[in-house]
């Protein structure tokens, strides 16, 4: 994601966090296996 956004790693987390947070995505695993899926808040409603 941040190579694809064009951002640094700090920023990167911050938005996954987040995104965690509101239940968009679900983190799976820990530190450099982590990866992120769909949340059960996803797709999101407006």
């Amino acid at each position: 994601m941040a190579e694809l956004l064009d951002l640094k790693g700090r920023q990167t987390r911050g938005i996954l966090g987040g995104l965690v947070k509101k239940g968009i995505l679900e983190k799976v695993g820990n530190a450099r296996n982590t990866s992120y899926q769909a949340g059960g808040s996803f797709p999101c409603e407006k």
